[in-house]
């Protein structure tokens, strides 16, 4: 539990008390300030910072959200810290409506209702809505990526997903490095899905996967001020974030750290998700789709040396729990008296344990 509640607390205050917070409101006050042309020397000011004595984790190279709080203080009058607070709000809200649209696409009806109740009372989501901290905002564009990414490989044809697909992919590049773990499972969809069931990529997929990162470093090129910087930013994350202190103490851990801080969050939802995913059958596509999902992102981001964190772990909390409820659909079907009610009792259950344990871990250690 010390993992968690040294990386994460809630505390919605007017002004921002982690120090996450305070680095994304220097930047957004930046561009609020002197424009977008200001990111050459904002990266410059950043790079000095990690060659010196003070290490920063986060480079104004994460761009999107940056941007989105400096776009929403110009048009609404905010200051820098509430826009960021709010852009994680909408981010929230606007990624609740997705998962509604998705469970429905994927899930019979009952079954789609109950994801999004347990979506709707999921810690991470709540806590990361109301923080001036990236994750929720990068849970978005990273779902919007995976769940494009699907209906354009059911649907070979269609314009309208592939353009949903591209934006959606040239947002999340722009938004955190941790897209190179989405990146990664899309090679994996790539080069393995077919054979695991999986719609064949068409070659139209398969250029905009290849094609969009490459207009993504262009444009972080212009940002950054140019190649030379753009790969000293990179490169030296590399090397000084292991020797940062905060990432030594809260980001170390064993490859199963994630499973540990997800299992005290909630050890239903963690349990449960391994009994549906068990019973998976290669002919369930979508939920094929998820759990590769789920194996690949893991596989990848528990081998980062002092780069755990629970708030990473926000984009598996969608995939879990459909397996979730295809878990407690199959176990209450069995039940003689009232499957139904018996099923949708379950789901309240876990529901108000998610909130009580938001309450334990976030509110009240606050």
């Amino acid at each position: 539990m010390g993992w968690v509640l040294s990386c994460l607390s809630f505390n919605p205050t007017p002004i921002p008390d982690k120090y996450d917070e305070s680095v994304y409101l220097r930047y957004c006050q930046g561009i609020v300030r002197h424009g977008v042309q200001s990111c050459p020397a904002m990266t410059r000011e950043y790079l000095n910072d990690m060659y010196g004595d003070t290490i920063i984790l986060f480079s104004p190279l994460r761009f999107s959200y940056i941007a989105a709080g400096a776009m929403v203080t110009s048009v609404t009058g905010l200051e820098e810290y509430r826009a960021l607070v709010a852009v994680s709000l909408v981010s929230g809200m606007l990624a609740l409506a997705w998962y509604a649209f998705l469970a429905h696409r994927i899930l019979p009806g009952r079954e789609a209702l109950a994801v999004v109740l347990l979506m709707a009372c999921a810690p991470l989501r709540q806590l990361l809505g109301s923080k001036a901290m990236i994750d929720g905002f990068f849970a978005l564009w990273a779902s919007l990526v995976i769940g494009s990414a699907w209906f354009s490989l059911q649907n070979p044809t269609s314009r309208r997903w592939l353009g949903a697909y591209a934006l959606s992919l040239l947002i999340l590049i722009l938004t955190k490095e941790n897209s190179a773990f989405i990146f990664f499972f899309l090679m994996v969809v790539l080069v393995l899905g077919p054979r695991l069931g999986l719609p064949t990529p068409s070659p139209s997929f398969w250029r905009v996967t290849l094609f969009i990162p490459f207009v993504s470093v262009a444009i972080l090129l212009l940002l950054a001020g140019g190649l030379t910087q753009l790969v000293e930013v990179y490169s030296v994350l590399v090397v000084k974030a292991p020797q940062n202190p905060f990432a030594i103490l809260t980001g170390d851990g064993p490859w199963y750290r994630y499973l540990l801080d997800l299992f005290v969050v909630n050890p239903f939802i963690v349990l449960l998700c391994f009994a549906g995913l068990l019973q998976m059958r290669r002919d369930q596509g979508a939920m094929v789709y998820f759990a590769l999902f789920l194996g690949a992102t893991f596989a990848i981001m528990c081998q980062l040396r002092y780069g755990m964190s629970l708030r990473y772990a926000s984009i598996w909390e969608f995939p879990m729990r459909i397996f979730v409820v295809a878990a407690l659909a199959a176990w209450t079907s069995r039940f003689r008296f009232k499957p139904h009610w018996c099923f949708m009792a379950c789901v309240l259950a876990l529901g108000a344990y998610d909130l009580r344990q938001y309450r334990t871990l976030f509110v009240e250690t606050s």
